[in-house]
């Protein structure tokens, strides 16, 4: 009887451990996943995941392939020297959450880069309802 309480407890304390992350990927794979982990904290969570040069294959098989790609293109200015640059033309793998997102981007930067280079959370803007009453 005593083995076998043994034995019982040693699977039973197996089997309490095996929700805690088991290494730096596994920790980060958490946070990026977890309802409660902040847009910052999943940025920096993809970028302990995937060193630069990762290909986006495995990056959307890591985080699963609910991104969305976004293209962002237009004429570019130079706000302070009052200048035209030269247009942009770039994609990025949006993950949204609750507030804002995830935006990871590749290099190259134009036509699906296939490259990850970095991950950089932003934030959604809020409707205020304006009124006139004081």
């Amino acid at each position: 009887m005593r083995h076998f309480i043994s034995i019982f407890l040693l699977a039973l304390s197996f089997a309490g451990c095996s929700h805690a992350p088991t290494s730096a990927r596994d920790a980060a794979l958490q946070v990026w996943r977890s309802p409660d982990s902040s847009l910052q904290q999943r940025a920096d969570a993809v970028m302990k995941l995937f060193p630069a040069g990762t290909s986006k294959a495995d990056v959307e098989r890591v985080l699963a392939r609910k991104g969305m790609w976004t293209h962002y293109h237009g004429p570019s200015i130079d706000a302070i020297n009052n200048r035209e640059l030269p247009d942009h033309d770039y994609w990025r793998l949006v993950y949204e959450f609750r507030g804002g997102g995830v935006s990871l981007e590749f290099e190259p930067a134009t036509a699906f880069g296939d490259r990850f280079v970095s991950a950089v959370p932003f934030h959604t803007l809020k409707n205020l309802l304006l009124t006139n009453s004081p």
